[in-house]
């Protein structure tokens, strides 16, 4: 017998490493599947938690404009008739924006949802608009919704235009 073949002869063991390597490899393709799993079920809870609050934001916007659509138009006119209708000088910066102390009772109105409010800013009169002081106006309004819940914020703004008359 040659020396290759009594070395190849004694194959005890080798079932046992092939069992070994494939067990490994399937266990590893296991556990990236479930860490892959996990990742994509904190994606999808995230997705949710995103819609929930910009649909809450967004309903707190429509509510906002609901209540200048339904506001008297003097009222609208007066700065001290809404808590909530600002004066362009009145509203948080940039900088500030998003810090929920700026979105306190002094400035902004709680909506229907939980967590979520409205503000809004009397732009003025549209510019462009007629001179002519028999008619009625059209005045523009930036308005903004706001929600934080689950450890989430989102915040939308919408324009809208109203004509207010004398």
């Amino acid at each position: 017998m040659y020396l290759s073949e009594q070395l190849f002869a004694n194959e005890k063991g080798s079932v046992i490493a092939t069992v070994v390597l494939i067990l490994a490899l399937v266990s590893m393709i296991g556990v990236a599947s479930i860490n892959r799993s996990q990742t994509e079920i904190t994606t999808a809870g995230n997705e949710v938690v995103y819609k929930q609050n910009i649909y809450s934001a967004e309903s707190a916007a429509v509510q906002n404009a609901f209540e200048i659509e339904t506001g008297d138009d003097l009222d609208l006119k007066d700065e001290n008739s809404f808590s909530w209708l600002n004066r362009p000088g009145d509203m948080p910066n940039g900088d500030n924006f998003f810090d929920p102390d700026n979105w306190v009772d002094a400035n902004s109105t709680v909506a229907l949802e939980a967590g979520s409010r409205y503000l809004s800013v009397a732009e003025g009169v549209v510019s462009g608009g007629s001179m002519d002081m028999s008619v009625a106006q059209v005045y523009e309004f930036s308005i903004f919704g706001r929600c934080k819940r689950n450890s989430g914020l989102s915040v939308v703004r919408v324009g809208y235009r109203k004509a207010l008359g004398n």
